[in-house]
């Protein structure tokens, strides 16, 4: 709050006068806006937005959201309980890979889009959102699991000859994550609220 310099009042509450003073007095020296109509305020803004979708350009992320994957182990940064041995080198698993971090600003239908390789007939991508802006592992506290993609891969291709691309797509109020096998053509996608 200490670099909050105004705060709209919305909202049914909005309307009373008791709530108004006491907003005031619990937060001296910060700019309350009451607008007329508070308590329709938040319902003609879902209205106006559902017309006319435009009228919003950008939000803040209120989470970071990513994906868990395999991270390349940091010596310097990671325990070493947390590093395993594949394919010649040492990773570390439930990686929390970020698209957006919370507290940034989105514009509304941004993409962000990573590619990888497929090391079996079944790709899953985790999808995790963390109210952390800069998670280091899935497991972090305050991580949450949201859901996950899954993607069939073709087994009459070798592998490390297929792409995936994973897009976190940031629409109006959802978050769409789509899997494709560009190789393939095959997608997968899930809708978050």
């Amino acid at each position: 709050m200490k670099n909050v310099q105004t705060v709209i009042l919305v909202g049914g509450f909005g309307e009373s006068t008791y709530v108004q003073e006491r907003m005031r007095i619990e937060i001296a020296g910060v700019r309350l806006i009451v607008p007329p109509d508070a308590g329709l305020a938040v319902l003609k803004g879902a209205v106006r937005f559902g017309h006319k979708p435009a009228i919003v350009s950008s939000r803040i992320v209120k989470y970071t959201y990513g994906h868990e994957v395999y991270g390349n182990f940091d010596e310097k940064k990671h325990p070493d309980e947390k590093k395993f041995w594949k394919n010649g080198k040492w990773w570390v698993p439930k990686w929390f890979n970020v698209f957006v971090r919370a507290n940034g600003e989105l514009r509304v239908d941004q993409q962000v889009t990573r590619r990888s390789t497929p090391n079996s007939e079944i790709s899953l991508t985790y999808v995790y959102r963390s109210t952390q802006e800069n998670p280091e592992f899935t497991t972090d506290p305050g991580c949450q699991l949201l859901g996950t993609v899954e993607l069939k891969n073709s087994t009459d291709i070798p592998f490390q000859q297929q792409v995936i691309e994973t897009t976190f797509m940031f629409g109006n109020t959802e978050l769409l994550v789509k899997m494709k096998n560009t190789t393939t053509g095959k997608e997968a996608y899930m809708t978050f609220e």
